[in-house]
């Protein structure tokens, strides 16, 4: 028996909404497959941020300032190898430009400012993390040559204080000072410039250090020849000037005098001065008299030590100045002399110094204690014993000449004036006036 057409065209409906169907789950299969991912990655990119901007606030909390001072050694190499593994490995998290932007927000303003002129026409945001960190070494770099910084090092001396503080001072100068690094060569050559200390080597020795800062490992018979290749050309620049001048030449180089102080100078006084009969001005022995009336009211002595003599020297190292023996090295004017005392020398004034050979020990305690008090002492006669003497001696009772009259002393000098009382004045209230 045969299917009728309706039966026909029910199936093939019913077919066609099973494939539609099955095609609409498909897509929709698809659809929910392609929109998952998108999702997932948009959750785990705001997380990556999240965890690096926390990182990156963090990191930025732990590192201080940086402030440069060249003066006191502050420079960016030693505040970047304080706190490098800080941002290299509790950072490494991190991506390069996170890390250049922490390093320049810990740049103070004024800093920053020079940073940014010294790369420009770049901008801090073109250069790579390790460009950033050279520029900022070679910007903030210090200023003290290393041949000055060895100089200070050998020149180090304890002055009091904490041991723990001096000795932290002797590491931090012979590091910074790269004495590790010396070879026998620099060694030698830093011993040679440092014997030339006279004002006269002044352009060897600016010579000599030219040539050590071009070439580090230059050895010592180089530099002795680039310093007298210097010598010879010095004096071979002499050789072309003339060695006789004009004499017109010559007053124009000559320096002229002030002719009012010259005269002054040697002007001489019309007479002798009538105070003392000297040939001096008499305004001069005015000045004299007072200072010496001076010096005595207020019992100032003159002061003046030579080389080799016993002193005691003021010593400031303490709280409280104290008086320690020293011994005179060298005198460098009128009033100022250096000094040699525990094992230093020091500059001092004369009135900072005190003579340590007094002739007795009153006058040295007035010394110490600045006391404006002159001794006097009579020299110290022994008795001295007569030789012995075959004279008789003589008797007991000796017989004293009589002595001469002594002539009457002159009438004193009386004057013959009438002298009258004085008058009184006698107070009376009832009066008005006492005028008569």
């Amino acid at each position: 028996m045969a299917d009728s057409p309706t039966q026909h065209g029910d199936q093939d409906t019913q077919a066609a909404i099973l494939k539609l169907t099955e095609q609409v789950m498909n897509l929709m299969t698809i659809f929910t497959q392609n929109q998952t991912p998108p999702a997932a990655a948009s959750s785990t990119t705001v997380t990556s941020t999240f965890d690096s901007s926390k990182l990156m606030d963090t990191i930025s909390s732990r590192i201080p300032m940086f402030t440069y001072v060249p003066e006191e050694e502050k420079t960016f190499e030693v505040w970047f190898n304080r706190y490098e593994e800080i941002v290299t490995k509790d950072g490494a998290q991190l991506a390069d430009d996170t890390k250049t932007r922490v390093i320049l927000a810990k740049l103070s303003p004024t800093d920053y400012a020079h940073y940014t002129n010294r790369i420009l026409p770049k901008v801090p945001n073109e250069l790579s993390f390790n460009e950033t960190i050279g520029l900022l070494k070679t910007t903030f770099k210090s200023t003290t040559s290393v041949f000055r910084k060895r100089q200070e090092f050998l020149r180090s001396e304890y002055s009091g204080g904490s041991l723990e503080e001096y000795t932290g001072s002797i590491l931090r100068g012979y590091t910074s000072s790269e004495f590790k690094k010396m070879s026998d060569d620099q060694l030698c050559c830093l011993i040679w410039i440092n014997g030339m200390k006279d004002n006269s080597y002044q352009d060897i020795r600016t010579r000599a250090l030219q040539v050590l800062e071009q070439k580090p490992r230059i050895t010592l018979l180089e530099m002795e020849a680039e310093v007298k290749r210097v010598l010879d050309i010095r004096a071979d620049s002499k050789a072309v000037a003339p060695s006789n001048q004009s004499p017109e030449v010559q007053a124009v180089q000559k320096k002229p005098q002030n002719q009012h102080n010259q005269n002054k100078t040697e002007k001489q006084p019309p007479s002798p001065c009538y105070r003392c009969g000297g040939n001096h001005w008499s305004k001069d022995y005015r000045n004299r008299k007072m200072e010496e009336q001076f010096n005595n009211q207020h019992g100032a002595m003159p002061r003046h030590f030579v080389v080799n003599q016993k002193v005691y020297v003021k010593d400031y190292r303490y709280p409280k100045a104290t008086w320690i023996p020293g011994i005179i090295i060298r005198k460098l004017g009128g009033t100022i002399y250096d000094v040699r005392a525990d094992d230093k020398t020091w500059r001092r004034h004369a009135n900072q110094l005190r003579t340590r050979s007094s002739a007795t020990a009153c006058q040295e305690a007035a010394d110490l204690l600045e006391m404006p008090i002159r001794f006097t002492q009579e020299p110290i006669t022994e008795p001295v014993t007569p030789p012995p003497s075959t004279i008789p001696p003589l008797p007991t009772n000796p017989i004293v000449p009589s002595q001469a009259a002594s002539p009457s002393p002159p009438p004193l000098r009386r004057s013959s004036r009438n002298v009258h009382p004085p008058k009184r004045l006698c107070m009376d209230p009832k009066k008005k006036s006492y005028h008569r």
